[in-house]
């Protein structure tokens, strides 16, 4: 099952829906049905957009490092966990450590 990344909150009717939020996301805001403001989601560590921070994040911070893949925007703010603006070893390291329980994130 596929979920949605977006998000809608219509404050005109006072309907809040929330699926699931999820790296890459959007976040709809609604006036009386029409839109009012949006913006993007990024949640730090879930660099995959599933809205879980899981080994799959981790998989796709090795390959990214290793010039296997490449990110977008989101996936590059979600995975630069030390806030250094760049994705490095370092921020390989505090994944997998809060993964084990060490750290938060």
């Amino acid at each position: 099952m596929k979920i949605s990344p977006s998000q809608t909150i219509d404050f005109g009717a006072n309907d809040i829906r929330i699926d699931k939020l999820a790296t890459g996301g959007t976040i709809k805001l609604y006036y009386f049905g029409e839109l009012f403001d949006s913006a993007s989601v990024v949640l730090s560590g879930d660099i995959n957009g599933d809205g879980a921070v899981n080994s799959l994040d981790l998989l796709m911070t090795k390959k990214y490092l290793l010039k296997i893949s490449m990110f977008d925007q989101f996936q590059i703010i979600a995975a630069n966990l030390d806030n250094d603006n760049i994705v490095s070893a370092i921020d390989l390291l505090m994944l997998k450590k809060y993964l084990l329980g060490m750290i938060n994130i």
